[in-house]
């Protein structure tokens, strides 16, 4: 028996490599074969797939992180292929901040933008950037800073470190020192426009540290940025689908004109060839920390279970909201999770590895 496992990462416990090392070692002491290959929405993980499956090398870059701290990170260069790829999340990420530091009014996305102007100063032009686990909701404003665009005030005053408290003190920006003729793919499952209901800052601000009550002056601010934005390109891109992604980062990338957004599913299963790949396999074992209803919107899990036979699929998770009925008409029979069936929420953060591999060995197969 072959088995392939393609599992997210369980955010705040284990990482998709870790989930896929503790798969393959729990089944091959079954005797049975197992090769896993780590997998990423474009949010954390993304840098690790991308190690994973090419022969890159490790650039590390001083910059900052969202609260303007110093910090030491890297990104990837293909110099075959002549390509950088960037992870937002590891600068611009959740896991980067205690929970008390959570604050939509003042994280930044000026660390990021350090990130690809070394890789444009060093003569790259080709940029791959998963752009998923942000804590920032600036609009990207940061970023663009840092690459040379310049915002100004009503009395012409130029604002520096910009976070989203300060773009309502934009009135005009300056394109001018941008750089052009770069290609940028952006690997993104979230599909929200930067403004409105179902924007960036409705939709994602919430997990970010806001409250209620912040969410109509936080998206003032934004409406403020994006109409000088749109003003000084004399184009319209706030309504563009990913343009709210990781807090309106999606609209700053959307500036540039060589900018494509992709799916996260759809990249890697280019990546790794998946429609030939599955074929090699006698399961599929998958799986995220949670399974819910936002899983079903374009996430890992589902995208592979529309791929794959369902007597081949088999779900790990450490939380399930979905009932047994949902799964019977997706005619899955195997889905297993920590919690409930193992231990608590909170047992299961404290030791995620020890009830990981617990779960592992209550996986049945039809010809064991």
């Amino acid at each position: 028996m072959k088995v392939l496992g393609l599992i997210d990462s369980f955010k705040g416990s284990l990482s998709s490599i870790e989930l896929g090392k503790i798969l393959k070692e729990e089944l091959n002491k079954k005797n049975i074969e197992c090769e896993y290959i780590p997998i990423s929405d474009g949010g954390e993980g993304f840098l690790d797939q991308i190690e994973y499956l090419g022969n890159v090398e490790r650039i590390y870059v001083d910059t900052v992180d969202p609260l303007f701290r110093k910090l030491n990170t890297y990104y990837l260069v293909d110099k075959k292929e002549n390509t950088v790829y960037l992870e937002y999340a590891k600068c611009c990420g959740v896991s980067l901040l205690n929970d008390y530091e959570y604050n939509p009014y003042l994280t930044s996305s000026y660390g990021f933008g350090l990130l690809i102007n070394d890789a444009i100063k060093k003569g790259y032009n080709d940029f791959v950037i998963g752009i998923g686990g942000s804590i920032t909701n600036d609009g990207g404003s940061g970023l663009l800073e840092a690459l040379g665009v310049k915002f100004y005030d009503k009395n012409n005053r130029i604002i520096t470190d910009l976070q989203n408290d300060k773009l309502r003190l934009l009135n005009r920006v300056d394109f001018s020192n941008l750089k052009k003729n770069i290609n940028i793919t952006v690997v993104s499952d979230v599909s929200n426009p930067i403004l409105g209901k179902g924007g960036a800052t409705y939709t994602y601000s919430l997990q970010k540290g806001a409250k209620l009550d912040d969410l109509e002056i936080l998206e003032s601010n934004m409406a403020n940025y994006v109409g000088a934005v749109e003003r000084a390109l004399d184009k319209e891109i706030h309504n563009l689908p990913g343009s709210g992604a990781a807090g309106g980062v999606g609209f700053a990338l959307l500036t540039f004109l060589n900018c494509k957004l992709i799916k996260g599913i759809d990249f890697i299963f280019k990546k790794i060839d998946f429609t030939n790949l599955k074929n090699n396999y006698d399961y599929i074992i998958t799986g995220e920390g949670k399974i819910d209803k936002q899983s079903l919107f374009g996430k890992v899990v589902f995208e592979i279970t529309k791929e794959v036979d369902s007597n081949k699929v088999i779900i790990l998770s450490a939380v399930n909201d979905l009932n047994d009925d949902f799964f019977k008409t997706m005619g899955i029979t195997k889905y297993y999770s920590i919690v409930d069936k193992l231990a608590t929420k909170e047992e299961s953060l404290k030791y995620p590895e020890k009830y990981f591999r617990r779960l592992v060995g209550l996986i049945e197969f039809n010809n064991e």
